[in-house]
């Protein structure tokens, strides 16, 4: 059975009499993204560097920014964490155990 001459679109299963804005308006619209949690937390690690100083990293993320010390690391990775509430920091050794974290919550810090 053709539907050449009728003017079918078999391509929305429409015919082109029918109003396209009739089949836009069903749709969804703006098509919605996946929610994502409001309240993800943004965790930062600050580790020893590989050759030298230390590194601060946000989980999820592959470059670190690198510092020659470990207190600007540090400082560093509590006022990110404090600004993206809620928020974690680890410090980890050079094997990467954890050896101090805490939490901030609405901007402050929450030591655990």
């Amino acid at each position: 059975m053709s539907h050449g001459g009728q003017g079918f679109d078999s391509t929305f299963g429409l015919h082109r009499r029918n109003d396209l804005r009739a089949a836009v308006a069903r749709l969804k619209w703006p098509l919605q993204q996946p929610q994502v949690n409001a309240m993800q937390e943004n965790v930062f690690i600050v580790y020893p560097g590989a050759l030298w100083g230390w590194e601060v990293v946000r989980e999820g993320e592959d470059e670190p920014m690198c510092f020659d010390d470990r207190r600007p690391a540090v400082d560093y990775a509590r006022a990110m964490a404090i600004a993206m509430s809620p928020g974690e920091v680890r410090i980890e050794d050079a094997r990467g155990f954890v050896r101090v974290a805490w939490k901030t919550r609405s901007g402050q810090e929450v030591r655990s």
